[in-house]
């Protein structure tokens, strides 16, 4: 919805986020709040990185006016969730300085270990999505930095490497391939959904 819809289902998609993260909260092993606006900057930071990796690995790098006309769009993503505006690195040479400094201090804990394995490693659902993570843990491994592939504990070496450079090669050209009415329907189908949940509109 922040990619695609208008600004008024913006508006509510992130009115939606805020309600849902009042509940969000913990205290081991770490004091967590999901309202802390510098925990909405780095989901946000985190959406923008992955999204910008993947799509430089599909089409290229980004010319410097789209990457920086990208890059200003994408604080919508962390405006949704609540964050300040303010709070977004000025420009790309400021988000890539919080972006290094950042992964440098993390910590991966035991219970984030444990979230990883539920979703990377499901012992219910579908048999065609639990089919898939193989494939799914390689290209996340892959698309990690290095020192939190290590602490989640991911023993990479050469043979993980050539393995995520098959599969990710592989999903590229497929992606390549398709039309793009096909790349688009899960954005169009999604979006569909949103709009026909939508409360119908009080008459003036």
């Amino acid at each position: 919805m922040l990619a695609f819809g208008t600004e008024e289902e913006i508006r509510r998609v992130a009115r939606s986020v805020g309600v849902a993260h009042r509940g969000v909260q913990g205290d081991e092993p770490v004091r967590y709040d999901a309202r802390d606006p510098e925990l909405q900057l780095w989901v946000a930071a985190t959406l923008y990185d992955t999204t910008v990796q993947v799509w430089e690995a599909v089409h290229g790098p980004l010319p410097e006016a789209t990457a920086d006309a990208v890059y200003r769009e994408s604080a919508r993503i962390g405006t949704a969730l609540g964050m300040p505006l303010a709070s977004w690195p000025t420009d790309r040479a400021a988000f890539r300085e919080y972006w290094e400094q950042r992964v440098a201090r993390l910590e991966v804990t035991p219970p984030a270990r444990a979230v990883a394995v539920s979703l990377l490693r499901p012992r219910t659902g579908p048999m065609w999505l639990r089919g898939l993570m193989p494939l799914a843990r390689v290209v996340t491994a892959g698309l990690l930095p290095e020192a939190v592939r290590r602490g989640y504990g991911v023993r990479w070496d050469d043979r993980l490497g050539r393995q995520f450079a098959r599969r990710f090669g592989l999903l590229l050209a497929v992606y390549r391939i398709l039309p793009r009415t096909i790349r688009r329907a899960p954005s169009r189908l999604l979006l569909a959904r949103f709009r026909g949940a939508a409360p119908a509109s009080t008459p003036s």
